[in-house]
């Protein structure tokens, strides 16, 4: 009976026992006892079914909510789980519970950074939370909370939320991160004795490699601005047609397609539909929507990469944001490739240089000596005069080479 409530005393049998609550919310746990038979409640104490109502609703909504919610006894035993976790779990409706929270989602794998988040929040009072990865490749968020009750002060509410798209993600940018560091490590040292067309090649294959591979992306083409003319020149085309390839496009706006457009404006560009795109221009037969990004180092445009897909509205924002981190390591080592060759360009340079100082002293030498025996020997041996005559050329043609 609820406090204040004096209207059933003397209409019942003399064998009941009374026992006054303060609230329905009080009154509701004690029909858990076996000896409680129900809940007496008069009309001076209508005004508290807002709180059964409150009750009720609060029920349904940690039933329905889109997140995981469970309540745990001190064991770490289910005592109460909700539809979504009970989903995301992969057991049923009306599931038995008992088991600990980690038995039903399968013994998931803890990753921290609180490996034990239950126990730190029953043994310290606070909060705790850690991150769970499901034998099915699903990452969860568990957050633990002491619960703040007399009558359970052992129990935790723990609420659930699934993470695997951000998870994912995080792995796929460190994964890009990686690729990017190993294409732009183009060490002197393994590749300097390499010609310009090998040292491309080799970038070439790494940045196909990391695309198809790592990006998933099947249809290909990197351009790379020539500075003077303002022409696009083909780096790399992978899926593209020969037409395609082959054509002459310029850094412009206008007339030059998507890539023209966008190695003229330096901003990336997302086309969802080439049908209706005014700047679309094919490359791909089958093309039905593309995605291109310009290759950018301080604040220069050094060329475009262009994807392509079968697929309407095929690429997402992630697709752009992953494409624009790779295309800044293209563009870093891209700048690398052609410093290092200036670099092989500029020691040849200096090798020629000095073995011409090295060389050009003594071949004058021989010829001032050659013009000296030469003279004393006019009018004699015509057999001495043709080598010395030889020696002189050799000696000409030999200076003319350094």
């Amino acid at each position: 009976m609820l406090q204040g409530d004096s209207s059933a005393e003397g209409t019942q049998p003399p064998d009941i026992e009374w026992v006054f609550c303060e609230s329905i919310v009080d009154a509701f746990p004690l029909l858990e006892e076996e000896d409680v038979a129900g809940i007496w409640m008069s009309r001076t104490s209508l005004p508290q079914t807002s709180e059964i109502r409150g009750m009720m609703q609060s029920g349904l909504m940690l039933r329905d909510m889109p997140e995981g919610v469970a309540l745990l006894d001190a064991d770490l035993r289910v005592i109460w789980a909700n539809h979504r976790l009970l989903q995301w779990a992969g057991r049923p409706s009306g599931t038995p519970l008992g088991m600990t929270f980690y038995e039903l989602l399968h013994n998931p794998e803890i990753m921290g950074p609180d490996f034990c988040p239950f126990h730190t929040a029953l043994a310290t009072g606070d909060e705790s939370s850690s991150t769970l990865h499901s034998m099915d490749n699903q990452y969860f968020q568990v957050h633990a909370a002491p619960v703040r009750s007399a009558e359970s002060p052992r129990n935790l509410i723990v609420t659930v939320g699934e993470i695997t798209d951000e998870i994912l993600q995080q792995q796929k940018l460190a994964a890009i991160h990686q690729a990017g560091r190993e294409l732009a490590d183009l060490r002197p040292n393994e590749i300097f004795m390499m010609e310009v067309d090998d040292r491309i090649d080799l970038l070439k294959d790494n940045i196909q490699h990391y695309l198809s591979d790592l990006l998933n992306f099947e249809v290909i083409e990197i351009r790379v601005l020539e500075q003077t003319t303002g022409d696009l020149i083909p780096l790399l085309s992978v899926g593209i047609d020969e037409e395609a390839s082959d054509r002459r496009l310029s850094a412009h706006p206008r007339e030059n397609g998507i890539t023209g457009y966008v190695a003229a404006s330096g901003v990336s560009y997302v086309c969802h539909d080439v049908q209706n795109d005014p700047l679309f221009i094919p490359g791909v037969a089958d093309a039905r929507s593309s995605l291109t990004v310009p290759l950018v180092l301080h604040d220069q445009v050094l060329g475009t990469i262009n994807v392509e897909s079968p697929d309407v509205a095929a690429f997402s924002d992630s697709d752009l944001q992953f494409l624009e981190i790779f295309a800044r390591d293209i563009a870093f080592a891209l700048n690398t490739l052609e410093l290092l060759v200036a670099q092989k360009a500029n020691t040849a340079q200096q090798s020629c240089d000095a073995i011409h100082s090295a060389v050009a002293l003594p071949v004058d030498a021989i010829l001032n000596d050659a013009v000296h025996v030469m003279e004393g020997y006019i009018g004699h041996s015509p057999e001495v005069m043709d080598r010395l005559r030889r020696i002189l050329q050799n000696s000409r043609d030999i200076k003319r080479t350094i």
